[in-house]
């Protein structure tokens, strides 16, 4: 559309595996952008593709439909944007031998030879600022990556530049976090009865928590989740905005993006294109696990931005 460049390819993040990430990159539309910021876009899940926020939400272009439509305020009009479907097998990316991350130390391994492959496919960025920023599950995301630069960085010999993180809405640490009771009550969508339950089911998850069962804790979990659907889904309101309607939107995008033209421009040819179910089962124990510590420790070196919509239920504030 109009004069907007991107680049795309893959990262082979690990060779054995022959695992692959599939990016695509937005330099900054303005004079001079390889000596503005760059930064990298991270959806969650787990297992959704950063492609949904690329056009959904922030990207140069939105999709409808009758075709794409410039986004009036995209990231990229002012800093480099780059968009990595990540872990593989969700979306473009993709392994050959059924390689799936089970927890954040792999993803963080990952998406880290990812970013040194890029910073060396385009050396200008290693003395530009690097921004991680994400939503959702990326609250899992962001912190392993984060931690995996800050402990590689005096070593290497490609060197990160990493300024700061963003998390929106992130899911960090689900023993803090999924506490519906007291939110749901206060917003006056439940009642005392289903408080109840909320409170009793959120005490049986802490503890199992504390046992370091994590097989229960992780069923237990998805009754909390469950809950929380059978409540509001099943209502039509949308967990994620619970003043507006739980409507099924056509994500337009998807189709555009798999047409034979689009893959041709994206040079993906014939790969599949991942719905992120292998993803979501093989970090489903890592839901639980909490990257915290993470956050503590980067938090004595780095900037990190946490912002939260007052709206969404499942990631609340």
């Amino acid at each position: 559309i109009g004069n907007t460049t991107s680049y795309s390819g893959f990262f082979t993040v690990n060779k054995e595996c022959d695992s692959n990430l599939f990016f695509w990159f937005f330099p900054a539309h303005k004079d001079h952008w390889e000596d503005v910021p760059l930064l990298l876009w991270l959806n969650g899940g787990p297992g959704a593709p950063s492609m949904y926020g690329l056009f959904e939400e922030l990207g140069p272009f939105e999709s409808f439909p009758a075709g794409l439509q410039k986004r009036k305020y995209s990231w990229h009009m002012e800093n480099n944007l780059l968009i990595i479907d990540q872990p593989v097998s969700v979306g473009y990316s993709f392994t050959g031998k059924d390689c799936y991350p089970e927890n954040e130390t792999k993803v963080g391994e990952d998406l880290y030879q990812a970013i040194v492959q890029f910073h060396i496919l385009f050396p200008n960025f290693q003395k530009n600022k690097f921004f991680i920023s994400g939503e959702s599950y990326a609250g899992h995301y962001i912190p392993a990556l984060g931690h995996t630069i800050h402990k590689e960085n005096p070593s290497a010999l490609v060197k990160i530049n990493l300024a700061a993180m963003i998390i929106g809405n992130g899911l960090s640490d689900t023993v803090t976090q999924i506490d519906y009771s007291n939110y749901l009550y206060h917003l006056g969508l439940i009642d005392d009865s289903a408080k109840h339950i909320y409170t009793e089911t959120h005490k049986q998850y802490l503890r199992e928590m504390a046992d370091h069962n994590w097989e229960n804790a992780s069923t237990t979990r998805d009754t909390l989740m469950g809950i929380l659907y059978i409540e509001f889904v099943d209502e039509k309101v949308n967990p994620y905005n619970y003043i507006s309607k739980n409507t099924a939107v056509p994500q337009n995008w998807e189709e555009f993006i798999q047409s034979s033209k689009i893959r041709k421009a994206l040079k993906v040819g014939d790969l599949p294109y991942h719905d992120g179910s292998n993803i979501y089962n093989s970090l489903y124990f890592d839901i639980d696990q909490s990257v915290k510590p993470w956050v503590e420790e980067l938090l004595e070196v780095y900037p990190i931005v946490f912002y939260n919509g007052q709206l969404d239920i499942i990631c609340g504030y």
